[in-house]
């Protein structure tokens, strides 16, 4: 691959960590990890290595799944709601952003409940949309194996949004507008959790697949991306003579 190709792939990596993980930082952390495990040169590289990499270094370390009550503020799930306030009511480009940032860490919350190895399908699957045949590849497992994996992975997240989330079902009680207010009063929502600042608003009722390809796709900076390119372009070792 070359330098575009390469840091493409690293940042389709970084996406799928995050999303797995939970984090950015412990996300980066294994995509640094699974770079220095690289023992060829970035001619040999593909995406579904790096990928099958990343993944690996997640199992090793391990990522039990967490209960949403765990991972969300309590103010998050509950019955209770808040007013913007009024320099958000004034600024809807803003208040779009902060929704969305809001939506990220939700839907992120809601896949950590879900076992790992279920969760590594959905994400590869639905939020980065990569084929079948490439997860299977990255997971190691066979098509039918796949399918009762994302089946696993389905079931929780429609028990969780399916009755809550406005975006599932415009009908549902639970609305971020209403959650924003709440976030931002008790300081669950920080201005550095609007990043990417532009999330779409899903509008996907009923279907979790295209709901969460809504999610955005997280890049690495050039400081970080650097150093990793830097690993990926070392010339393999001569074999001896």
């Amino acid at each position: 691959m070359n330098s575009t190709e390469l840091r493409a792939a690293l940042d389709q990596a970084l996406t799928f960590a995050v999303y797995v993980l939970g984090n950015r930082t412990d996300a980066l952390d294994v995509v640094r990890f699974a770079v220095d495990s690289i023992p060829v040169n970035a001619e040999q590289v593909t995406r579904e290595v790096l990928l099958r990499l990343v993944r690996d270094t997640i199992a090793r370390r391990g990522t039990r799944a967490r209960p949403v009550e765990e991972t969300l503020p309590a103010v998050w799930s509950g019955e209770e709601t808040r007013n913007l306030p009024p320099d958000l009511e004034d600024d809807p480009a803003r208040t779009a952003a902060l929704a969305g940032a809001l939506r990220r860490v939700c839907f992120t919350a809601v896949l950590r409940s879900i076992a790992e190895t279920p969760r590594c399908a959905f994400v590869l699957r639905h939020v980065l949309g990569l084929p079948d045949e490439t997860v299977s590849q990255i997971l190691r497992t066979n098509s039918g194996n796949l399918a009762t994996l994302r089946a696993r992975a389905r079931l929780p997240l429609e028990r969780r949004l399916g009755p809550h989330c406005e975006h599932f079902d415009p009908g549902n009680p639970c609305n971020c507008r209403g959650r924003l207010g709440l976030a931002l009063a008790e300081g669950s929502l920080r201005e550095t959790d609007v990043e990417p600042a532009t999330d779409p608003a899903p509008t996907c009722t009923g279907e979790l697949e295209r709901l969460y390809r809504t999610l955005p796709k997280y890049t690495l900076t050039d400081e970080e991306a650097e150093p990793l390119l830097a690993l990926l372009r070392q010339p393999a070792p001569r074999k001896p003579v």
